[in-house]
């Protein structure tokens, strides 16, 4: 695995953003010169030429149309295996209520609304998606136990999941915001996010349908599955948004005590370990805001 840390640069620009501290409201924030050596495999890109309306869904459209939403910009933004990801392009001001509401008709659209980010027309076409099928990947993730997981992860690379015990922090703040729809430096809406519509009404199953993961220090779609499918269970974890190497998710039963937060806190650094080596820096600053916020973020240098 490749491993690589943060800049003096990416840091002042960091600081340049308006955040006081490398840590903030829960959220490790993601350096904005942050560079990756290695090509991510990652379906979350947007083909910079869409198919005409045409060849979309019609009944897809429909709903959308049924429930006011202005399918115009509804496009198919690659296909995988049998099954179609279609995409709207959205202000990125509106874009977190849009999720809101199509997470609300995923029962009848059966699609999982997914907020891309902004310029992913530009990373590529979909063609390094993860080859095996969805369907695979499900399997595969249903099978996978998360606990085994993180004990085989943590054990196979010591030196990178070990970290100096902290204090709980007096001051904190659960994190109740999504990063994906704003310009990292200026915190301002984007003129344009992707909100992609995945053929599955199971928000784990999200990262196999997109082929996320897989380089670096990001687990393979597979352990995406799995963790988002205890997570679901244990904390109402939803996905909301991803992008080439982050991923945001809303949670509808946080954790209600410190100890059960420092666990959780625990897990996901070992599933993601720049959150608190490029952010938090200790496990007590993650589990502070994990400590009843209702929404997780996740970056993989």
């Amino acid at each position: 695995m490749v491993k690589h840390s943060g800049t003096l640069l990416g840091l002042l620009l960091w600081i340049l953003a308006g955040c006081e501290s490398r840590w903030s409201g829960g959220v490790a924030s993601r350096p904005a010169n942050a560079q990756d050596s290695t090509p991510k495999a990652t379906s979350a890109t947007v083909p910079a030429i869409l198919p005409a309306i045409s060849e979309v869904m019609p009944s897809l459209s429909g709903a959308l149309t049924k429930h006011g939403i202005d399918p115009s910009s509804l496009r198919v933004l690659y296909r995988r295996g049998e099954r179609e990801v279609y995409g709207l392009r959205v202000h990125g001001s509106k874009a977190v209520d849009l999720w809101q509401t199509l997470r609300a008709l995923v029962a009848e659209t059966g699609h999982w609304p997914v907020l891309l980010g902004a310029g992913e027309a530009e990373h590529g076409t979909g063609d390094e998606i993860d080859p095996r099928t969805p369907e695979e990947i499900i399997r595969l993730g249903s099978k996978l136990s998360p606990t085994e997981w993180l004990e085989k992860r943590s054990a196979a690379e010591p030196d990178i999941y070990r970290v100096k015990q902290g204090n709980w922090p007096k001051k904190f703040k659960p994190n109740k915001s999504f990063t994906l729809p704003f310009n990292l430096l200026t915190r301002k809406p984007l003129p344009e996010v992707v909100v992609a519509l995945v053929p599955t009404s199971v928000s784990w199953e999200v990262p196999a349908y997109l082929g996320f993961g897989g380089w670096n220090e990001c687990p393979g779609p597979e352990v995406h599955v799995a963790m988002l499918k205890r997570w679901k269970r244990l904390f109402g974890a939803e996905v909301v948004g991803i992008s080439d190497d982050t991923m945001e998710v809303q949670v509808t039963s946080p954790p209600v005590s410190p100890a059960q937060a420092l666990g959780l806190a625990r897990e996901q650094f070992i599933y993601c370990s720049d959150i608190v080596h490029q952010g938090t820096l200790t496990l007590e600053n993650l589990a502070a805001g994990l400590l009843a916020g209702r929404v997780w973020y996740f970056w993989w240098d």
